[in-house]
């Protein structure tokens, strides 16, 4: 248990950088983190599903569907038939 607690937090410190090295490179401080994540990878790779791309970034569809979803209302992202 407490491994897993380490290696969480190990995660969230890396995150948490990641998130302010995206927010340099894009001068973008209204980026929200999950949406930095996203765009990275999409930015990088021809993704050709929502399943490819929650694979990608380790989280379940349910919130890949969602934040692309919010990233194409907010014009981050357009749809791909």
């Amino acid at each position: 248990m407490e491994n897993e607690l380490l290696d969480i937090n190990k995660l969230l410190h890396i995150k948490k950088i990641y998130t302010k090295y995206i927010k340099s490179k894009t001068k973008d401080n209204s980026l929200a983190c999950s949406y930095a994540i996203f765009a990275e990878v999409l930015n990088k790779k021809e993704i050709k599903s929502q399943q490819e791309l929650s694979s990608l970034i380790g989280c379940n569809k349910a919130h890949t569907s969602r934040t692309i979803l919010k990233m194409q209302n907010d014009g981050l992202v357009q749809k791909n038939d």
